[in-house]
């Protein structure tokens, strides 16, 4: 296969790794990981941000057996069985993770700030049998948990409950360990949701093949450089695949995570000071942040050397506003199940999400014909890092990863002579805001849930703190004195923050649609932009 010398490109327009992919160790995710815990036992590497507490390799190793042992005898939980947990960012999620993964289980996370229907529906939709759920939001997990039929306890992390993992920890000390069962590297292990290019939240099925591979490919010098000694911090939450896969390559490589159960600015500040964080991984509206505030000026910062943006592109402007402040490189990453582009430690690029990273492919196709384009076109990714589908969803499968193995990701981007990427456009519905994704679908669905709506659409209203704010255009019933305050509360009420209708309601006379009644979205965007 003959190579561009600059670009990595095939003559049949893919681009591919620079560097050979790394050996794979283990195809087995809990295999993998318990090797790292075993080589850092005594190091504390898990610690709370917030009260201090730590958690060593060994903690970590003896607690989640405990938890399974527990969970498998009072027969909760087994080989492909669903667990879910809706927590705050805590070190003791990397307990439940391993547990479950030690039972060759399967793990769901939901948002804890989700509402009791949405927290209802991912439990539901996923089939969880158990669910870790906080102490502090348990009425609201245990209403949940009451309208999904499979479901068969809930375990409180903290005091409350009739069953605590304090409980499952304690007892699992006296129980016998757990028969070793073997997985495929194509089992799925962890089921976070996504609402992918468009439609409603779904389950997204990430298997053994793509964490270790994704966990391995980190470990270049040339691209995440990631060791034992670095010090990473994580506010992004846990129920992400951004921030799962933090904690999953922590405990695999050794380096410390600083945890950080919400997100606050200036505690965040602190907590690079005081732990001397050295990579932190963030999200465009707080590198927006870091950018300007003036509190930055009363922190001593020097300990960062890696800033690695995700969830959404990072733009040129911001990430050099960023590199000049705080004198330390940053990192543009794409967005998707796990990185698929990094750029490297050597040479940065601002604006550009990298180059491509090991074991993926990457080429880009013209977005009206499908062939592959050499400058720019739509972003297609393949490698086995990448997720085996959407649960019970085959239709929505097959339209996003086509029969060649390719994931189309929605975005439109372009290529320089160095194969750098850049991400330039999106051609997807989904809505990003905060680096939390929000389906137009589902918006879409309440709204036309009011008795005095018939017919609704959902776009992202550009915005340079929050990237997007959810905008929805509505048409009323004739006569109706609706206002768009009353529509905006109407929403607001029933879904968690990052859905609400922050960008506003603007009342028409009809919703433009194609002859197949597809949504003309562009259009609503031009009338936006018009208007603002």
């Amino acid at each position: 296969m003959k190579l561009d010398p600059l670009s990595y490109r095939t003559e049949d327009g893919i681009f591919l790794p620079r560097e050979a992919a790394p050996p794979l160790p283990h195809s087995d995710l809990y295999d993998m990981l318990v090797e790292g815990l075993q080589k850092n036992y005594s190091k504390d590497i898990l610690i709370c941000s917030k009260t201090g507490e730590t958690m060593s390799g060994r903690q970590v190793l003896e607690e989640s057996e405990c938890v399974a042992r527990a969970l498998y005898s009072r027969g909760l939980l087994s080989k492909g069985g669903m667990a879910a947990i809706v927590t705050p960012n805590c070190p003791r999620f990397a307990v439940w993770l391993m547990a479950i993964l030690r039972l060759r289980a399967v793990l769901t996370m939901a948002n804890p700030t989700y509402t009791e229907e949405e927290i209802a529906r991912q439990l539901l939709d996923s089939g969880s049998e158990i669910v870790l759920g906080w102490e502090g939001i348990l009425e609201k997990v245990q209403g949940a948990a009451r309208k999904v039929p499979g479901l068969r306890q809930v375990i409180t992390l903290g005091q409350k409950g009739s069953l605590t993992l304090s409980d499952l920890i304690k007892e699992g000390r006296f129980l016998p360990p757990v028969p070793q069962v073997k997985s495929h590297p194509d089992d799925v292990v962890l089921l976070p949701s996504s609402s992918g290019t468009t439609g409603v939240p779904k389950g997204v099925l990430i298997t053994h093949r793509n964490m270790t591979h994704a966990l391995v490919s980190m470990d270049l010098k040339t691209l995440l450089d990631l060791s034992p000694d670095d010090v990473v911090m994580v506010f992004l939450p846990l129920f992400h695949i951004y921030g799962c896969t933090l904690m999953a390559k922590t405990l695999q490589s050794g380096n410390r995570l600083v945890v950080m159960p919400h997100f606050d600015f200036v505690e965040m500040l602190t907590a690079i000071q005081e732990h001397h964080v050295t990579l932190l991984p963030l999200v465009p509206p707080v590198a927006l942040v870091l950018s300007h505030h003036p509190v930055v000026d009363n922190f001593n910062l020097r300990s960062l050397r890696k800033i690695v943006s995700g969830a959404a592109p990072l733009s040129g402007e911001l990430q050099m506003k960023v590199e000049r402040r705080l004198k330390v490189p940053g990192y543009g990453m794409t967005e998707g199940p796990l990185a698929c582009l990094l750029t490297p430690v050597d040479k940065t690029k601002p604006g550009s999400v990298g180059i491509v990273v090991p074991y993926f492919e990457v080429k880009l196709t013209n977005i009206e014909t499908g062939k592959t384009e050499l400058k720019e076109g739509e972003l297609c990714i393949r490698g086995p890092q990448l997720m085996k589908g959407y649960l019970r969803r085959e239709a929505e499968t097959a339209a996003t990863i086509d029969s060649s193995g390719w994931l189309h990701t929605g975005d439109v981007g372009k290529v320089d002579e160095d194969g750098y990427f850049y991400i330039i456009d999106r051609i997807k519905e989904l809505i990003k805001h905060k680096g939390f994704q929000v389906a137009p679908a589902e918006l879409e669905g309440l709204l036309l849930t009011h008795p005095e709506v018939i017919d609704a659409a959902v776009i992202g209203r550009p915005d340079t703190a929050a990237g997007e704010l959810p905008t929805a255009f509505v048409v009323l019933k004739s006569g109706s004195n609706l206002k768009p305050n009353d529509i905006q509360s109407f929403v607001d009420k029933r879904v968690s923050s990052h859905k609400r209708l922050r960008g506003g309601v603007i009342i028409t006379d009809a919703i433009p649609k194609s002859p197949s009644g597809k949504i003309l979205r562009r259009f609503l965007r031009s009338s936006l932009q018009s208007k603002l």
